[in-house]
Order: C-alpha cells, then sequence, then structure tokens
C-alpha cells in the first residue's frame, strides 16, 4: 500500500487523484483516504485503501456490504469493495459540498429551525438503518455533508467504524452523536461519543451546558430534547432515532401540531415561505446555492409572559388599564381645537390724510412739498448727472488684460528655466548637451511597477484554487504578510501530488520587465518566471523567461522580457514540520513601460 502514488489505476478502474487524508487506529497501520476518478464511468469516487494482510480488512469489506443494504439516497452508496494481493479498498459515492464542521467553523452556528432540519434529516437515516440493527458508528460533523443541491449526506456509513474499529451495531452510540449533531448545528460545539475535530463545549461545574447555556436564542424544545438525548434522565434510556424525527419534523414544519414542550421555541418565522443555508464553496467564497426548509406556519402570538423585558421601560404590574398603573384613557373625548379666525381685510387704497395735513410727504433732504391751496409752485428737482463718457479708444481695457496674461506666462517660463538650469538639465529635463539629448543610447531606468494585482494559479487543483482569498498579501508592499500555499504531504514533481502551483502578477499594461524580486518565508525554492502579454491558465506549453532556486530572498534578471503578466511559479517547496509549504512574503516587479 505504501508504493501507491497519484496517477496509480486500480483493478484497471479507479485512478488514484489526490490524497485526502491518512487515518489511523490503535496500533495499525495507517490507511489511506483518496479522491480518485471512475474510467469507465467518468465520475468522481471516494476510495479509501488499507493493507490487504491489515487487521480491518475482513471488517471493512463486512462493512462494506452492510452499508449497501440500507435504501436511503442521503447515504453515500457503496459502488466498490476489493481485495487483491497487497491493499483492500471500499469505492463510494463522491459528493461536493461543505461538512457541518466546516460549516458552523466558516458562518457560526445554524439558526434553530434550520439545525432542526439538518438534525431531522440525520435522524430519518438512522431510523431506517436502526429498524435494520444496523449503526453508523461514527457519526461525527466531518461525516455529516451538505451538498451542491441542498440535501443532507452521510459519508462513511459503517465503513469508518471498520476503519476506527469501532462497533457497528451500537444503536446507542449512535443516538448519543446524533444528539451532538444537533448540539453542534446549535452551537459550534461536539458533545458526542466519537472523537472529533470539533471543539468540546465548556463545563459548569463538570457537568455538561446546556445548548442555550453555550448559546442564547436556543429554542426550549431543542434545548430539551438535545438533554434527554445527551443526558436521559435517571433509568430512562435516549428516544429512538424515529421519534427524534418525528419531533424535530414537528418543529420545523407545523408547530400547531408539536407537543406543549415545542410550542416553546422563540425562532423567528418571518420572511419568505422558505428559509435557506448559503453554501461556502471553493475555498471559502459564498456561492448562491441553498438549502431549502420546508415553509412553517406562524406561530401563535406570544402571552404577556413571553414579551421580554426592554431597558428603559417602566415596572408593570396587574393593576391600572393593561397593567400600568401610570397609563389611564380618558373616560371622554378631547375637544376638538378652537376655529382659525379668518385675516384682517387689507384696504385696497391707502386711506385719507387727516384734515389739513399734506397728501404726500417730501422724502428726507427735498422740498418740503405744499398743496395747491397756498398758490407755491412745486419744487424743482435736480436734473440727474449725464452717464460718464468713456475714456479712451475703445477694445484698450481687452488689450491691457492680454499684456498682463503674457507677463505671467513669460515668468513662469524664466522660473522653469532657472529651476531646470540650477539642476544641471535644458528646459526638457535632459542634460545641456544637445547630442545627449537626442542619443537613441539614453534609455529609461526600470522602476517599481504600482498598483499590481495578485491571482493565484493551481491548473491542477480540484477546484483549481490556491489559497486565493489571502493572494493580495503577496502584493501589499507588507512583508510582515505573506500568501501560502497548502500544506502538502509530497513535494511537488513527478512524484507527487502536483507539478507546481504560483500567483500571476497583473501589471496593468505592457512592461519591459527587468527584474523581479520575491520575500520568500523559508527555504529553499524551487522558482520560474513566465512573461507572458496574456493571463495564463496554465504554465505548459510557455517558456519560462528565467529559472531558479531561491533562499528567503530572490532577484530574477528577465531582461527586458515584454508582456503584461508575470507569473511567479513554485516547482518546488521547503519542507514543514507536517509537510511542504511555501510563503510569499512580497513581489515586487520592475520594469520600464512599452
Amino acid at each position: 500500500m505504501d508504493s501507491n502514488r497519484p496517477g496509480d489505476v486500480l483493478n484497471q478502474r479507479y485512478r488514484l487523484d489526490d490524497l485526502l487524508h491518512e487515518f489511523t487506529a490503535g496500533g495499525t497501520a495507517p490507511g489511506r483516504f483518496w479522491r480518485g476518478q471512475d474510467l469507465v464511468l467518468s465520475r468522481p469516487v471516494a476510495i479509501h485503501v488499507i493493507g490487504s494482510d491489515d487487521a480491518r480488512a475482513p471488517a471493512l469489506m463486512a462493512a462494506a456490504r452492510r452499508s449497501a443494504t440500507v435504501p436511503d439516497a442521503r447515504i453515500l452508496r457503496v459502488l466498490d469493495a476489493v481485495t487483491d494481493e497487497e491493499i483492500s479498498y471500499v469505492v463510494n459515492e463522491w459528493s461536493r459540498g461543505i461538512s457541518l464542521d466546516d460549516l458552523v467553523a466558516a458562518r457560526g452556528p445554524l439558526s434553530p429551525r434550520r439545525a432542526a432540519y439538518l438534525a431531522a434529516e440525520v435522524a430519518e437515516v438512522l431510523a431506517a438503518a436502526h429498524s435494520r440493527n444496523l449503526a453508523h458508528g461514527r457519526l461525527i460533523p466531518e461525516n455529516v455533508m451538505v451538498d451542491e443541491s441542498g440535501a443532507v449526506r452521510l459519508i462513511g456509513f459503517a465503513v469508518d467504524a471498520a476503519l476506527y474499529e469501532l462497533p457497528d451495531d451500537d444503536l446507542d452510540h449512535d443516538l448519543a452523536d446524533l444528539g451532538g449533531i444537533l448540539y453542534c448545528a446549535l452551537t459550534g460545539r461536539w458533545t458526542g461519543r466519537s472523537e472529533s475535530g470539533v471543539p468540546r463545549p465548556p463545563e459548569h461545574h463538570g457537568h455538561l451546558m446546556r445548548p442555550r447555556q453555550v448559546r442564547a436564542g436556543v429554542p426550549g424544545a431543542l434545548d430539551d430534547l438535545c438533554m434527554s438525548v445527551l443526558r436521559p434522565a435517571s433509568g430512562a434510556s435516549s428516544p429512538p432515532a424515529r421519534e427524534i424525527h418525528q419531533v424535530l419534523t414537528g418543529f420545523v414544519g407545523d408547530p400547531t401540531g408539536m407537543p406543549d414542550a415545542l410550542l416553546r421555541h422563540d425562532d423567528d418565522t418571518s420572511g419568505s415561505a422558505t428559509q435557506a443555508i448559503p453554501l461556502p464553496l471553493d475555498g471559502g467564497s459564498w456561492a448562491a446555492e441553498t438549502m431549502a426548509v420546508p415553509a412553517v406556519e406562524e406561530p401563535p402570538p406570544p402571552t404577556q409572559a413571553d414579551i421580554p423585558t426592554q431597558a428603559g421601560m417602566p415596572a408593570v404590574d396587574d393593576t391600572g388599564e393593561d397593567g400600568v398603573p401610570w397609563f389611564s384613557p380618558r373616560s371622554e373625548k378631547a375637544p376638538p381645537p378652537p376655529p382659525l379666525e379668518p385675516p384682517p381685510e387689507k384696504p385696497l387704497f391707502a386711506p385719507d390724510p387727516p384734515k389739513g395735513e399734506p397728501v404726500r410727504r417730501s422724502r428726507t433732504g427735498s422740498q418740503e412739498a405744499v398743496t395747491g391751496s397756498t398758490g407755491a409752485v412745486p419744487p424743482v428737482l435736480p436734473a440727474a448727472a449725464p452717464p460718464p463718457e468713456p475714456s479712451g479708444k475703445p477694445g484698450r481695457g481687452w488689450l491691457t488684460l492680454a499684456i498682463g496674461i503674457a507677463a505671467v506666462v513669460i515668468l513662469l517660463v524664466g522660473v522653469v528655466m532657472a529651476y531646470n538650469i540650477g539642476r544641471g538639465q535644458g528646459l526638457l529635463g535632459r542634460d545641456d548637451d544637445p547630442d545627449d539629448a537626442a542619443s537613441p543610447s539614453a534609455e529609461a531606468k526600470p522602476q517599481v511597477v504600482r498598483r499590481t494585482v495578485a491571482d493565484d494559479l493551481d491548473p491542477e487543483g480540484d477546484p483549481p484554487s490556491e489559497s486565493g482569498d489571502i493572494v493580495g498579501l503577496a502584493v501589499d508592499g507588507d512583508p510582515n504578510t505573506s500568501w501560502r500555499t497548502q500544506t502538502y504531504l509530497q513535494q511537488f514533481g513527478p512524484g507527487g501530488l502536483k507539478f507546481g502551483v504560483g500567483l500571476v502578477i497583473d501589471l496593468r499594461q505592457v512592461y519591459d520587465v527587468a527584474t523581479v524580486e520575491v520575500t520568500f518565508d523559508g527555504e529553499p525554492n524551487g522558482l520560474e518566471v513566465y512573461v507572458t502579454p496574456d493571463k495564463p491558465d496554465d504554465v505548459e506549453g510557455l517558456t519560462p523567461a528565467a529559472t531558479t532556486r531561491a533562499g528567503a530572498q530572490a532577484s530574477v534578471d528577465l531582461g527586458g522580457a515584454q508582456g503584461r503578466y508575470v507569473t511567479v511559479w513554485l516547482t518546488s517547496l521547503p519542507q514543514v514540520s507536517d509537510g511542504y509549504r511555501a510563503e510569499i512574503a512580497e513581489v515586487r516587479v520592475l520594469g520600464v513601460r512599452s
């Protein structure tokens, strides 16, 4: 089994592509979990491989046969089980999606109704298996998947228990793990019997904390159900999977038909007819695929005792109207406001002056007006002064303005010339020697290309992404942040999982690239540099502009290779404690704009 490598074909049908995990149990030799390809049906498959002389091989074959007897589409089916002279392997369906442990780690705990829906799906599968006296044996969050269509799928049914030397007929073990699945979906913590990578919840005085003690807002119905499965009362046993499924289905779909205990839930039911869980796919990006949950009816309105106290509201008791002693409604309606008074009428003409007063009074400084009855003539007003004669000839004002503007321009040109002469340069910024200014040998010096954009390049990956969420750290100008590859169990090359991965630096326009400077965290690193006019999807068929083996610093001379995209391709990685991984702290490109 140790001789298996990526690219090997088992039974002339199943090609081993990606080594996903190595597992051990006790003192047994390690087994391997592969992502492979069925060459006959052209579909991806999952393959568990152990040695044919391994003590677990007979149990693994028997578990594969028992798993195939459960007729439920939510179990990833066993497609093949083979033992030959060297290895024993089981082939299962492959499911794209996300496991429950990754889902709660990326987005936090699920809402109560979504958590109940997911646990109800798992409980229904267990009910079908338990009716045949079969158990999953290792029901952990890592083995509960939500696939691309939103369906809940179980992986490793009975097979995982055989590989980890666990019994596959312990139904109580399955029920405890089922309670742990509901607890994990509600709180992001794991409480089942099987070992999982999800952290355990805190304890209170040596006792398991209830879900609503770990996360606020968990409905009492789900809280009670979790504890009745995980910690049944003295002398009692956990309810069977069929009853757990019925309770959870009632919680999700029909609150009016649930037991009284379930009516205490406070899960939100507002919004559209279906709720959805967004699925994170391909390295952390969130796609539009959703896990649909059946529509629910509106719950009955909460009673006064269920309404939470709000800060800032006065204390209330049972006295007074509506329980508020300081509030009492009016016994009679308030009187209407008084009508608005109409505005006073304004006279159309000015009133007559008192007897003996003139009709009009003269303005201040003018001669006093007299009435015609006095026999005096009205005063003679002074004549208006004539407008001043325009001085000078027409157009002289514009001429003066043009002369002023020209003087300012001449002054600015003189300042620029004086500044350049003081620096030993001519008016155009070159040396005063006209021969040097016209010489074609005076080339521009390479400068650091600013505002570059980086993208990851992993043509052999599935999906083709290599830490794409942190790729910008390689060109952010901060050497304390870095982009890093995944950790691989084998070195790159013909004997490894891949031939290489890298970064594509977009210079945003065409440059004559002189030098590429790369700062690594760790050494040594195998390095190839490509310069292309178009963004590459793969380096196969391209000719590298430079190839080197670098330490912590690499300055690669490209001699003016022309292009817009610079690809830094890693052909070998430094060795770390758990495999092989490279980290690039900074990439700088120096060149001249074409």
